[in-house]
């Protein structure tokens, strides 16, 4: 059983209890998806995995907090306000106008950067005309200035099934983890799956070898507690969204020679334990094929 011991883990960790103890004080779930999801996932959780996975995944390394909006909060002057100045309260800096952001933080002697991204589900369409948005793909609420958030349609109800970090944790980490939530397993493989497609031939994005990486990652990291609820949450997401999903599914991942399983193979975490990992491919296939359907 081996874990990827993350160097930048603990002033993650330490800017993560930071922005969700400011987030708590008005009120806002702290939702935070990606790469730092899943390595929270990985390194904390202590519920039972599938026992087909004789191994607990590595997971790649991060230097960014993904904070997720939900499509109530993208809507709410107030509220958005209310975040906009905790992140100038925890000296963010703008890197991308206005939904990325970073901070530098002293760690022993070395300086670290800490990266900030603000993300949401799309809002609904009932509340279109309380929001802004840009193009690309930036939302804001209308009477709120330079701050957005990047709208990510394949997240649409990210809310439904969220994932209480502190109800799966060691009771000495529960505090820290108290207002910190990540989406559900369906719903990040689902994110995970569009966001492969979109990267499958950009040599800039490494051909999505992570993001494959991350779909294998999460299958065989799933709880008895995901796999249990897997069937309600998938006939609760956008029947558009999950039937892409399956398409993606069957194109990419249907068997070992298509190129989704390829890039899986090709990445560096895989490479460096392919021994193990190998042996699970298929299991991972056939996994992936139920939750799909494909």
């Amino acid at each position: 059983m081996q874990l990827n011991e993350n160097p930048n883990e603990d002033f993650l960790i330490g800017a993560l209890i930071e922005l969700s103890t400011e987030l708590k004080k008005v009120d806002i779930k702290c939702i935070v998806g990606g790469g730092f999801a899943q390595h929270i996932r990985a390194k904390y959780f202590t519920a039972k995995i599938s026992p087909r996975y004789k191994f607990r995944i590595l997971q790649r390394t991060t230097k960014d907090i993904d904070f997720f909006l939900t499509s109530d909060l993208i809507t709410k002057s107030e509220d958005i306000e209310s975040v906009k100045g905790i992140v100038q309260k925890l000296n963010y800096k703008v890197v991308t106008k206005y939904f990325q952001y970073s901070k530098q933080i002293m760690v022993g002697e070395q300086i670290k950067e800490v990266g900030l991204d603000i993300l949401t589900e799309p809002p609904k369409s009932s509340d279109i005309d309380k929001v802004r948005m840009n193009k690309p793909p930036r939302v804001r609420p209308i009477n709120v200035k330079e701050f957005h958030a990047f709208q990510h349609n394949e997240a649409k109800g990210l809310e439904k099934y969220l994932i209480k970090v502190s109800d799966f944790v060691d009771e000495k980490d529960k505090d820290k983890f108290e207002n910190v939530y990540i989406p559900s397993a369906i719903q990040f493989i689902i994110m995970k799956l569009f966001a492969f497609r979109d990267r499958v031939d950009d040599e800039l994005k490494d051909f999505g070898r992570h993001h494959a990486f991350d779909i294998f990652s999460t299958i065989v990291s799933m709880t008895e507690y995901d796999w249990a609820n897997y069937e309600r949450k998938i006939e609760f997401y956008d029947s558009v969204l999950t039937e892409e999903a399956h398409t993606i599914v069957e194109k990419y991942f249907s068997d070992s020679e298509k190129l989704g399983v390829l890039r899986i193979r090709e990445n560096k975490i895989y490479k460096n334990l392919s021994h193990t990992y190998d042996e699970h491919l298929n299991l991972f296939l056939e996994d992936l094929a139920t939750l799909f359907g494909v």
